[in-house]
């Protein structure tokens, strides 16, 4: 495929000239062009997705959908709601406030929406209402915790992390001396500081103003 699309655009694949040691670049030996690219590009790079795919696609990242099975369209179609939505209860079970009352809380929950003569909720939000603290109090802590579930962990570091207040979409990059000065300053923020000696120190000749770099 790769070859193909070399020859569209005129271009002739070459090897790579393999050396005893090399640290700059991919070395891997190979007889031809086509195997250099497969254990130099291809070979790393399905590596990479199928650890990505595992990681992203773990077992303990698909326990946690089985929570869905707690909805009202499962509730009420799938016989084995109640074993499928106890996965998830038992993994959180640390964090459910009353173990004892959820065998019985679960046969109320499926009673609710096979009455309910409403359209069933098809989201948390939606469902939320219908998960009061006195009847459901299971219920209503696994779906908070399921909707408080980061899909990453980039955007809560970034959005909870002094960074955020100092980096900008402008200017993601600064210089780690410049970096480590802005954050003294954020962090210290209620220290009053003394103007004339700041002006004092500015005022030093020979005295390189580094932070603003």
């Amino acid at each position: 495929m790769a070859i193909d699309l070399a020859k569209e655009v005129k271009i002739e694949p070459t090897k790579k000239r393999t050396t005893g040691s090399q640290v700059h670049r991919e070395n891997v030996p190979a007889d031809s062009t086509s195997d250099y690219y497969k254990r130099a590009v291809t070979i790393p790079f399905l590596d990479q997705l199928l650890g990505q795919m595992q990681s992203r696609f773990s077992e303990g990242n698909l326990d946690a959908l089985d929570v869905m099975y707690g909805m009202p369209n499962k509730v009420v179609s799938d016989p084995d709601w109640k074993e499928n939505f106890s996965r998830f209860l038992n993994k959180y079970k640390d964090d459910l406030p009353d173990l004892d009352f959820l065998e019985c809380e679960l046969r109320m929950w499926r009673l609710k929406f096979c009455n309910l003569t409403d359209p069933l909720p098809t989201s948390l939000e939606e469902l939320f209402p219908y998960a009061d603290r006195f009847s459901f109090p299971n219920i209503l802590t696994a779906m908070r915790i399921f909707g408080t579930i980061p899909v990453t962990s980039c955007s809560c570091e970034r959005s909870i992390s002094t960074l955020r207040r100092l980096k900008t979409f402008m200017r993601s990059t600064m210089g780690e001396k410049r970096l480590k000065a802005l954050a003294l300053l954020n962090v210290h923020r209620k220290i009053k500081l003394d103007v004339e000696k700041v002006i004092d120190r500015f005022d030093i000749p020979d005295e390189c103003c580094w932070w603003i770099s």
